[in-house]
């Protein structure tokens, strides 16, 4: 070989390299930083730290994929790399608007787009997602606390001698009844015996066999605060506002000065005369800063939770996940659609902020309190101590339903472990021993074998409406006695009840001649009544 031909060759090298880097380096800044860009916002609209270990080691992962997807790009054909650019359009569209056919459409777009011009979109991508990139971490778009309260109007305060006893409503989500616990379970005898002794210990009138007559919060809550009237207010799978309640306004006639604590899935402060809202951000990764895990731990999670953002994405996890378990191979899948939930961690702190908060109670206050515990994921155990990661549970899993329930059982234990701190709270403060206890679920635990729900019917039994409808109540006030009552009745109708009396009296079901529930289908809405459980 000649020197010039070697020079030919050299020179042909070092060109193919230049355009071969040129062009890697292109598809990794339109792959890293459109996802890069979204996970800063993320980050500070969670209430997490944009700069640490976590949001490093997140920021790594991404660009270890976004790596991969440049390789590819750059050494592929044609077709695979207009085929890339229109995934990753897809994937960047659904991560800030959450919608699989939006991004469907746009990545089909994009795909075509470049299919037929031969020109590249990942420069222009690129160039989008520095400027997001760069405006995010300077702030411009915003962040939040992972709690933020709000003053409100609310009714003047009592005058003296006259002020109520203070008032304490906790809504407690996915709290099934003593009764309904399962029977077939050796351990749910233990825990129904636990539930009532702690009860009747805090003088309260325990209801074994109250019942939800809605399945999901987005029905439960505004049905039982308007004392079992529909509201018909819209909602969806990202939650509802409440709207103006029968409950909250007899508060509100009654001079009390309403301090409410709601998620942002479940909101009833915005038509409330309240003088407090505490709105909690119920998939927040702020919380979890105060979990005994590893940093690579965290950093998961919030992978997780960047992830679950996106519908096509959870769609496929779900897919798969469905796939193994009809094959009889069930495998380990990243779950998004429920393990990258904060809401239990991020109640409990509720929890405990709540607790504080009523240590400062005096009579003429009513704390209303919406928290999703004993709701999955199920992180604590019986003494509200942290699981390990890979132990936290979640009703709907590939794990038996009796190890399911054993995990619920340990985070209801650890509920009324709160609960109990709470009572203790309120009993040292200004309004002392007099104050009004409400407790109560808004549907069951929904561990089931079968979904009950409208799209099911013929396929659930009676123990599944149990499982997803029975619920606790429970209610102290001066002048109520203790007691223990096994008739059934529907939770709004108790709470009902004991508003028309005054908040002075034990309510005193008559058991309807034929009590039912509603089924939803498969967005929420109810569709189809049906008997409940007649042998329960």
């Amino acid at each position: 070989m000649g020197d010039d031909e070697a020079s030919v060759k050299s020179g042909g090298g070092r060109r193919f390299g230049a355009r071969f880097a040129t062009a890697f380096a292109i598809a990794f800044g339109a792959a890293f930083l459109p996802v890069a860009a979204a996970l800063a916002h993320l980050l500070r609209q969670a209430d997490f730290p944009v700069l640490g270990v976590e949001a490093a080691l997140a920021a790594a992962a991404v660009a270890l994929g976004a790596a991969v997807f440049a390789l590819l790009h750059a050494a592929g054909f044609a077709l695979l790399r207009a085929l890339l650019e229109g995934l990753l359009a897809a994937l960047a569209i659904d991560l800030v608007f959450s919608s699989a056919n939006l991004a469907f459409a746009g990545g089909f777009a994009i795909l075509v787009f470049v299919a037929i011009s031969r020109r590249s979109v990942l420069p222009a991508a690129a160039m989008m997602g520095a400027v997001m990139l760069a405006t995010t971490l300077v702030g411009l778009g915003g962040s939040r606390d992972w709690i933020e309260s709000a003053q409100g109007p609310g009714p003047p305060a009592p005058a003296a001698g006259r002020a109520r006893p203070a008032v304490l409503h906790l809504i407690l989500d996915e709290q099934i009844g003593i009764a309904g616990l399962p029977a077939a379970n050796p351990e749910a005898a233990a825990l129904a015996d636990e539930l009532r002794a702690f009860f009747r210990r805090r003088g309260f009138a325990l209801y074994a066999r109250a019942y939800s007559q809605h399945l999901h919060t987005v029905n439960a809550v505004p049905h039982i605060l308007n004392f079992g009237v529909p509201t018909g207010a819209p909602h969806s799978e990202d939650g509802i506002r409440v709207g103006r309640t029968a409950w909250l306004e007899a508060l509100a006639r009654r001079g009390y000065r309403m301090r409410l604590y709601q998620s942002d899935f479940a909101r009833f402060c915005a038509d409330a005369r309240y003088a407090e809202c505490h709105t909690y951000a119920y998939t927040a990764l702020g919380p979890i800063r105060a979990l005994d895990i590893t940093a690579a731990e965290r950093a998961r999670m919030i992978l997780l939770r960047l992830f679950a953002q996106s519908k096509i994405v959870a769609q496929l996890d779900l897919q798969y996940r469905l796939a193994r378990y009809l094959s009889g191979r069930p495998a380990p899948a990243l779950d998004l659609s429920q393990r990258s939930r904060t809401s239990s961690i991020v109640s409990l702190a509720v929890f405990d902020r709540l607790r504080d908060d009523l240590r400062r109670a005096r009579p003429g206050d009513a704390f209303v309190a919406h928290l999703l515990v004993p709701h999955f994921p199920y992180v604590v155990d019986r003494d509200c101590r942290f699981l390990p990661r890979r132990q936290w549970g979640s009703r709907i899993s590939l794990r038996p339903r009796r190890a399911r329930e054993a995990a619920y059982f340990g985070q209801v234990r650890c509920t009324m472990r709160k609960l109990d701190a709470a009572l203790r709270a309120l009993a040292a403060s200004p309004a002392g021993r007099d104050a009004i206890v409400i407790v109560h679920g808004d549907h069951g635990s929904k561990i089931v074998r079968r979904y009950p729900d409208a799209g099911n019917v013929g396929r659930f039994g009676d123990a599944d409406l149990v499982a997803g409808f029975s619920t606790l109540f429970a209610v102290r006030a001066p002048g109520i006695e203790p007691a223990y009552v096994e008739a059934p009745a529907p939770v709004a109708a108790l709470l009902r009840d004991f508003e028309r009396s005054g908040l002075r009296a034990a309510p005193a079901p008559a058991a309807p001649a034929a009590p039912y529930v509603f089924l939803d289908d498969k967005d929420w809405n109810p569709v189809r009544r049906v008997p409940f459980a007649p042998d329960w």
